[in-house]
């Protein structure tokens, strides 16, 4: 009883320690960059529910859930995780300088202040997107023919038995017969990223045309999103989408009463979604299902990796990360479908291809044990940290704006996949690629960046 009150008041203060660490590290988390919204889905899925598996307060996981010192170890392992993370940020700002997202400015000098410009996208720049989305929407095209039509899980997912639905998801993600990666690229990634920057032009130039463009994109996106019945997806483009808002209309600066109206409309599409799709018959079963599979329902498969290495499994020694065309002298492992088979071995046997990802310290902990878990921390905060340097240096326009936003849902994810997916990324390369592509056609062979605001002008303003 004792040891369970003090790992509690542990799990009470060390927030607070990193809220002051970040702020060490010229960190908010209501502001929004890539260093600050990776740690919040860390809190989110990774450390709030913690004390419900602990304490077994959710019938569904108290069934997997049941080693008290294991839980107390995977809390152990997330909280060395950000803490490390954290640090490699507060690195990062001492050797790469302040973060924040810097933008052209004009000096007024009748009224002493600077006036900050985002810059509108023009014709060619509309051109590109709009060819870009007729790509995407030809590849959507042939990756439906190549399912069925009659096959797409949300056509057949009215009415139908849970293990039919669950079929039918499988055959259109972990086992469709194709190059699954390089459909979802462009049929899922090149559209909200079109999106995104369409959705910023409208916010910054409101026409009936830009109107009716970002809605064709949106209904065309949010089919994409929710045409395998998958929960997560159309909760994070409504995310994605007021995050275009928060970085047009408010220079980023998150409100707490806009964050309870998108909190409540997430939660009630999530609602939506369990009393439709996934078996709940009331309110409250929806309600409980919601809060257990986003609290919980990503802590858990941290527990089953910490319970089949070194139990069940030996180290792997490096055997998951990524091994293309098989030059290195190791068959690739599949982690996250290995460890879904040997948690779910009855829907395997009928041919049920899952996948159990987890926070990336899981995968590491596979491979080389408690070093895994120490090390990488530190670098993929300074990482995380540096790109964000990298992108306030581009010009804050629509393009750029969209940018940033994919990467933030992208680099969130580290929450709660493996490491060795942003080895080889080729979903990163591919959208970093586009934006290359389309900022040079758009700016006539010249991709801009920002200036440095020049510190006189700044002494003037202060003083």
């Amino acid at each position: 009883m004792i040891e369970d009150i003090f790992i509690i008041i542990i799990w009470i203060l060390l927030p607070i320690g990193w809220h002051y660490l970040l702020k060490t590290a010229g960190l908010s988390l209501l502001q929004v960059t890539i260093p600050s919204f990776v740690i919040v889905f860390f809190y989110f899925y990774q450390y709030i529910g913690f004390p419900i598996l602990y304490f077994q307060l959710d019938p569904y996981r108290a069934q997997f859930v049941s080693d008290k010192f294991l839980m107390i170890k995977v809390f152990t392992f997330t909280s060395i995780t950000i803490t490390l993370m954290i640090v490699g940020y507060i690195v990062a700002n001492k050797h790469l300088g302040s973060l924040f997202w810097r933008t052209d400015v004009t000096y007024v000098a009748s009224q002493n202040f600077f006036v900050e410009k985002i810059f509108p996208g023009g014709a060619r720049q509309n051109i590109g997107l709009v060819i870009l989305v007729l790509i995407s929407i030809t590849v959507l095209f042939v990756y439906l023919t190549k399912v069925g039509y009659q096959k797409i899980a949300i056509i057949i997912a009215m009415g139908t038995e849970n293990d039919l639905r669950s079929s039918a998801r499988s055959a259109m993600g972990n086992s469709f017969a194709g190059k699954y990666h390089w459909y979802k690229l462009f049929m899922n990634d090149f559209l909200r990223f079109t999106l995104f920057a369409f959705f910023a032009q409208y916010l910054l130039n409101k026409t009936i045309q830009k109107r009716l463009i970002l809605f064709i994109i949106f209904i065309i996106t949010t089919f994409v999103m929710v045409m395998q019945t998958e929960k997560g997806p159309m909760a994070n483009l409504i995310i994605a989408l007021f995050l275009v808002y928060i970085l047009v209309k408010n220079k980023g600066k998150v409100p707490l009463i806009k964050l309870m109206f998108l909190g409540g409309a997430i939660l009630s599409i999530l609602i939506v979604f369990y009393l439709k799709f996934m078996g709940r018959e009331t309110f409250g079963e929806a309600l409980s299902g919601v809060f257990s599979r986003s609290f919980t329902g990503q802590m858990m498969p941290a527990y089953l990796y910490l319970e089949y290495f070194t139990q069940h499994h030996d180290l792997l020694l490096g055997r998951s990360l990524p091994n293309p065309r098989a030059i290195f002298p190791f068959e690739h492992y599949e982690l996250t479908k290995e460890i879904m088979a040997w948690h779910s071995p009855f829907s395997y046997k009928k041919g049920i291809v899952g996948s159990m990802p987890t926070v990336y310290w899981g995968e590491m902990y596979a491979n080389f044990g408690f070093l895994g878990v120490l090390i990488p921390p530190f670098f993929v905060g300074y990482i995380l940290y540096g790109l964000n340097i990298i992108l306030s240096c581009l010009q804050k326009n629509p393009l750029s704006i969209a940018l940033l936003v994919w990467l933030l849902m992208h680099l969130k994810t580290l929450s709660g996949t493996s490491l060795s997916g942003f080895l080889l990324d080729s979903y990163m390369v591919g959208v970093i690629a586009s934006f290359a592509l389309l900022s040079f056609y758009s700016g006539r062979g010249v991709i801009r960046y920002q200036k440095r605001v020049i510190q006189k002008y700044l002494d003037r303003v202060i003083s």
